[in-house]
C-alpha cells in the first residue's frame, strides 16, 4: 500500500508540475505576443524606432527565460523562435516594410506554437 501511496503522490506532483508549466509558458507566449503586435502597428505606422525598441525587450525578455527554456521546452523551437526574433529586429531596424510583416508573423507562430506544444492532450499521455 506504501508503494501506491507513493506512486500517487509523484503522479500527483507531476500531475501539478505539467499544470503550472503550461500556466508559465502560456502567460510568457502572450506577454511577448501582445509586445510584438504593439510593436508591428508602431512599425504599420511608420515609427520603427519605438517597434525596434519593442522588439529588443521582447528579444531581451525571451533570452532572461532561456535557463527554463532551456529545460522544458526543445531546444530546435527555441532556436527557431529566437532567429525569428532576430530575423524580425533585423528587418525593423532595416525599415524593410515587405520583410518585416511576414518576420511579425513568423515570431508570432512561434510563440503560439511553444504554448500550445505544452498542452496536455490525450495523445501526450498515451
Amino acid at each position: 500500500m506504501r508503494k501506491e501511496l507513493a506512486a500517487l503522490a509523484i503522479l500527483a506532483i507531476l500531475f501539478t508540475g505539467s499544470v503550472i508549466n503550461i500556466r508559465y509558458m502560456d502567460e510568457l507566449s502572450e506577454s511577448l505576443i501582445t509586445e510584438v503586435e504593439c510593436a508591428r502597428s508602431l512599425a504599420g505606422t511608420g515609427d520603427y524606432d519605438r517597434s525596434e525598441a519593442i522588439i529588443k525587450d521582447a528579444i531581451n525578455c525571451w533570452n532572461s527565460h532561456d535557463g527554463y527554456t532551456h529545460i522544458f521546452i526543445r531546444h530546435p523551437e527555441i532556436d527557431s523562435a529566437t532567429d525569428a526574433f532576430y530575423e524580425l529586429y533585423d528587418s525593423v531596424s532595416e525599415h524593410d516594410d515587405s520583410r518585416a510583416q511576414g518576420a511579425f508573423e513568423k515570431v508570432e507562430a512561434h510563440l503560439s506554437s511553444i504554448a500550445s506544444m505544452e498542452h496536455i492532450t490525450v495523445g501526450s499521455i498515451l
